[in-house]
């Protein structure tokens, strides 16, 4: 199938040819042609690439084999279940976009309780999984954590949130794949929610680029 372009207003083509001598016609005040316009939609959406390291459901965990978190239900929503009485953890799997440079890594979890007072304390600890890692044992980096008061309301949705700097994140680079791991430290002293906290999203995110 193919048009001539004579069958169309002459200034909708003016300047978008292979000949452009005359790029003025009908054209917008801030795009000099196509090709500008092309670039500045990649350069968005490469921009994009460099805000998201990964977003997770309780479905797309992995459960270690020692203290793993139990997977569970509130509503019609799948959950991890971490225990009042044991610090249990799950890990979730990604690959870092192909714009990230080493930026502070922003770590959203959302989660419910069924009560109104108390705090969680919540760990992250990123593995980087660089070419050559050796993998019949883990490597996670320095973790960071948060102390979070649970909402005023039981079973409605809290989110805690914390930063891990490069270091942290065990030195991740672009394009590398990589392990998140959660944990609540329902042991500590200052962890005072004596039931199951029910994890429903992870989010990890470069804040400003």
């Amino acid at each position: 199938m193919s048009f001539n372009t004579s069958d169309y207003p002459a200034t909708k083509w003016d300047g978008l040819g292979p000949n452009r001598a005359d790029r003025s016609l009908n054209a917008a005040p801030d795009y000099e042609d196509w090709d500008q316009i092309v670039a500045e939609v990649l350069a968005t959406q490469e921009q994009a690439l460099k805000i998201e390291i990964g977003r997770w459901a309780m479905t797309d965990a992995e459960l270690p084999a020692g203290d793993p978190a139990d997977i569970g239900t509130i509503g019609s929503h799948v959950t991890l279940d971490f225990d009042q009485g044991t610090d249990q953890s799950s890990y979730f799997e990604g690959i870092s976009p192909v714009g990230y440079g080493g930026q502070t890594i922003t770590v959203d979890l959302f989660y419910v309780v069924n009560t109104t007072t108390g705090t969680v304390i919540w760990e992250v600890s990123i593995e980087r999984m660089e070419e050559g890692l050796d993998l019949t044992s883990d490597s996670f980096d320095t973790a960071g954590s948060v102390t979070d008061t649970v909402p005023g309301t039981a079973n409605t949705l809290g989110k805690a949130t914390l930063t891990l700097t490069q270091t942290q994140a065990d030195e991740l680079a672009a394009g590398e794949a990589f392990r998140l791991r959660v944990k609540r430290e329902a042991t500590d002293t200052g962890s005072d929610v004596a039931m199951d906290v029910q994890l429903l999203r992870v989010h990890a995110y470069v804040a400003s680029s």
